[in-house]
């Protein structure tokens, strides 16, 4: 009623004031003070009789205003009108934001699907893997995969609803998790499911939880430059694995990519961590001598890895408090990789690193003799015969000025070399 009357108003009224240039009145204001009392029944009759044009016959025999009514009385209806309508209003608009927020929660919940699915997995994979060997037996992969149905049913009720798994994977062989994914991959799932089955099996997890997505370098970052978070190392490639999360998660601060070349290194470091962190606990619980092996040579496969990551982390560490950041999660990595490599013995590797560096001090200065000025010989004497008295002199400074450069050269070779060596024992010191 009150959206009829207001273009009864409007378009009576508005090309009045157009041609006296007024600005138009807000939607709260019809301008009732400047009408006289039967004008306003008028319209207020005209703007009801239109809307009882599209109501029941029953209804549209109510009279609404009666004969002879003052402005007071229109007033106080037309704000009755108004407060319906903003009622109406109101149910309308929360119904609006329901349907929107049923939507996003609906959409959010699907969107979660590869990582609910790939945790199931891996937990039924786990499961299986009671020796601690990062693989199964075909007949505990084909317990994992019975494992793993069961938990979907139970969790994805409405999309296994009516149906029936027809086909059963075949395990020929040991398979890790890697192959056990692809083998479910390969399996008839419901639709609703497809695309988690596929992204679990072929995406790539960060390490906040999010996937991961491949694009171009160039669309990174502002600039093009990005950091390998996994070998510390720049990427040259053209794409690179990307989480969309940025700078968002305090677990990476400044952003997280892998180098599409690092991608199966990076997940086959993903399942030796967890089989790391399995072994320790285990090892806390049981105390068997085969586990603290098993975990000594989980260790030594993480070692060049985690030290990568343990100087890229404690890089970020100091950037992120000197920006006054949340570090909690990431001093969490940093502690983590921080405890793999206190459990390395340093002094062994130490030694190992020192006699290295002798044998390369060592073919240097043997490298460095051969140039001495007593062992150069010419390559073409017959020549020297024919020499005058002024071309003798003039070869001799020649020489004697080329052997000094060289001189200098190979000197300057080997006090940086020397140089480099001191820093390097001076620093395993230190980590000692």
């Amino acid at each position: 009623r009150q959206m009829c009357i207001r273009d009864s108003i409007n378009a009576e009224y508005g090309a009045t004031r157009r041609t006296h240039m007024q600005p138009p009145h807000s939607n709260t204001d019809l301008g009732l003070s400047r009408q006289s009392s039967e004008h306003l029944r008028t319209m207020l009759e005209q703007a009801i009789t239109a809307i009882d044009e599209q109501k029941p016959a029953a209804l549209a025999e109510v009279p609404f205003v009666p004969l002879g009514a003052s402005v007071p009385q229109m007033i106080q209806l037309l704000m009755r009108m108004r407060g319906t309508a903003e009622m109406v209003s109101g149910v309308i608009r929360n119904r609006i934001v329901a349907d929107k927020v049923d939507a996003w929660r609906c959409s959010a919940r699907r969107a979660n699907f590869p990582a609910i699915f790939f945790d199931l997995a891996l937990a039924a994979f786990e499961q299986g893997d009671e020796h601690f060997q990062n693989s199964l037996t075909p007949s505990q992969a084909l317990k994992a995969w019975l494992e793993l149905t069961n938990s979907l049913h139970s969790v994805f009720v409405e999309a296994f609803d009516g149906w029936e798994c027809s086909q059963a994977p075949s395990f020929e062989d040991r398979v890790t998790f890697r192959q056990f994914l692809n083998q479910m991959a390969g399996l008839r799932w419901p639709p609703a499911l497809l695309s988690a089955v596929d992204t679990a099996a072929n995406g790539l997890r960060c390490v906040c939880g999010h996937w991961m997505t491949e694009k171009p370098r160039q669309e990174c970052y502002p600039g093009g430059n990005v950091r390998c978070d996994f070998t510390g190392t720049s990427v040259q490639a053209e794409m690179v694995w990307h989480c969309q999360r940025n700078r968002a998660e305090g677990i990476h601060p400044f952003g997280f990519d892998v180098a599409g070349e690092s991608t199966e290194a990076f997940r086959d470091f993903q399942m030796t961590a967890r089989l790391h962190d399995r072994l320790k606990s285990a090892v806390v619980e049981t105390e068997c001598t085969q586990l603290e092996e098993q975990l000594a040579a989980c260790i030594q496969v993480l070692m060049p890895t985690v030290t990568n990551m343990f100087l890229s982390i404690k890089d970020d560490v100091s950037n992120s408090k000197a920006a006054g950041r949340d570090v909690q999660k990431l001093e969490e990595r940093y502690q983590w990789c921080r405890s793999i490599l206190e459990s390395a013995e340093w002094g062994e590797n130490r030694e190992a690193a020192r006699l290295q560096m002798q044998r390369v001090v060592d073919e240097l200065e043997e490298f460095s003799n051969l140039l001495s000025h007593d062992k150069l010989h010419f390559k073409d004497p017959a020549h020297r015969a024919h020499e005058t008295p002024e071309h003798l002199v003039c070869r001799l400074l020649l020489e004697k000025k080329k052997k000094k450069k060289e001189t200098q050269k190979n000197e300057k070779i080997y006090r940086k070399v020397r140089k480099k060596y001191n820093e390097d024992r001076i620093e395993c010191r230190t980590k000692k």
